[in-house]
């Protein structure tokens, strides 16, 4: 397994989220007065937010904001910022004209040029494609369209547009047919794209015949829009970085959050991985957590875009080899769903967190205990996995500043001497 670096294909991004979402209630920026006064040159923080990429994106920076022209300077790399997510947003965005939904028009064996950033974020998605083994794949789009969980489907104007749409009943979608997902599933994987890189761009030709479904063609496509946020938060910190700033944070969501430095007397963030709130009654945001700063945190479960359908859980992330959301398949009953339900990746490339994290949340634990342990020290990792109809949560993590304030979230790994983990838990023995 190889795992690839976006630091060849960085372009710029940036911003920060003190908001606290179903995944990750991220990043909390409790600075205080003392710990201001004790790093002398700050007066205070700034915070500015707009969306991109269907999320919330906040950059917040701590700086001697007294001064006229570190106001200046701040509303100038803001500006820098939004000219840099726009780019990136217009190119990937799942609408006409965008150079992805230019992509996803093509018939078979047809080919166009899309313009660099669409490219270099096409190029990060198909190294993490072949890094994670078909796990992280951005063409099962089709799949997260068919099961409702796509931008359409958020609309209160929502109607059946496409040959495998169903009616509401009583305000909600159901579960498509199990039959129709094996007839879209051929439509999955980023092989069916034969991807060249030039210096303007990419040239992109589709290979995958279309599917007919009640004598409609039902094409292969993409959304680029996971690997894009990961991305631009590389060039968003490179951006801070570049104009001299060091204390702050941005985030994508809440699920794709780069950290410079807390000011004060600790230097770290506290970083709330999350709880499994309608899994373990009253749990908090904050059952599990951890301290990182001059990185990036990336975290994927199933908290929040997702439906309950006869209380099943079914969540956005898809699985490329299925075409089923992540712990679900035909016939499953809720009591059954065991797993890992929430992955978070914490290292120096965002783009590769992201990518990770949504595959760790279709692998079994064992699977993700190998994976984890091939990646060495290039990113901690914490998964929290456990089975429907128990009370506790097991944590498996090579992450050494680990926190609980949950007693139902049990550790259930430990590291030899070389960090590699070691299962303790026993919700995932093997069977005898």
């Amino acid at each position: 397994m190889a795992i690839y670096s976006t630091e060849s294909v960085h372009i710029s991004l940036l911003l920060v989220i003190l908001l606290v979402n179903l995944f990750l209630v991220p990043i909390t920026a409790d600075v205080s007065a003392a710990g201001l006064a004790a790093a002398e040159v700050f007066s205070a923080e700034r915070r500015m937010s707009d969306k991109w990429f269907g999320s919330l994106t906040t950059l917040t920076l701590y700086d001697d904001f007294s001064d006229p022209a570190n106001v200046a300077r701040f509303e100038a790399v803001w500006d820098e910022l939004k000219a840099l997510f726009t780019l990136y947003h217009e190119a990937v965005k799942l609408e006409p004209g965008s150079d992805v939904s230019r992509i996803n028009a093509l018939a078979c064996g047809e080919s166009i040029e899309i313009g660099l950033p669409a490219a270099a974020v096409l190029e990060q998605a198909l190294h993490i494609y072949e890094s994670t083994d078909g796990r992280f794949d951005p063409t099962v789009h089709v799949m997260v369209d068919l099961w409702g969980f796509t931008p359409r489907f958020r609309s209160n104007a929502y109607t059946p547009a496409m040959p495998y749409d169903r009616e509401l009943v009583d305000g909600r979608l159901p579960n498509p047919e199990p039959e129709m997902v094996e007839a879209l599933l051929p439509l999955v994987g980023l092989d069916h794209f034969t991807i060249e890189m030039t210096e303007s761009g990419a040239r992109v030709t589709k290979c995958m015949p279309g599917v007919q479904i009640d004598g409609v063609t039902v094409e292969a496509g993409m959304d680029l829009g996971g690997a894009a946020k990961g991305h631009v938060l590389n060039e968003g910190l490179a951006i801070l970085r570049g104009h001299g700033y060091e204390y702050g944070m941005l985030s994508l969501g809440g699920s794709s959050v780069g950290v410079l430095q807390r000011p004060g007397d600790e230097s770290d963030y506290r970083v709330n991985v999350g709880g499994l709130v309608d899994r373990l009654p009253s749990a908090t945001h904050s059952s599990v957590s951890l301290m990182a700063k001059d990185t990036t945190i990336s975290t994927s479960n199933d908290q929040l875009r997702r439906r309950v359908a006869d209380d099943i859980i079914y969540a956005h992330i898809i699985d490329p080899f299925t075409g089923w959301p992540m712990h679900t398949y035909a016939g499953i009953g809720p009591d059954e769903r065991a797993g890992i339900f929430s992955a978070t990746v914490v290292g120096k490339d965002g783009t590769v967190g992201d990518g990770l994290a949504t595959a760790f949340c279709l692998m079994t634990p064992a699977e993700a205990i190998e994976w984890i342990n091939e990646i060495g020290a290039d990113f901690s990792v914490t998964l929290l996995a456990g089975r429907d109809g128990t009370d506790r949560v097991e944590v498996i993590t090579n992450e050494r500043s680990m926190t609980i304030l949950d007693a139902r979230y049990e550790i259930a790994s430990e590291m030899d001497s070389s960090g590699a983990i070691r299962y303790t838990g026993d919700l995932f023995q093997p069977e005898p």
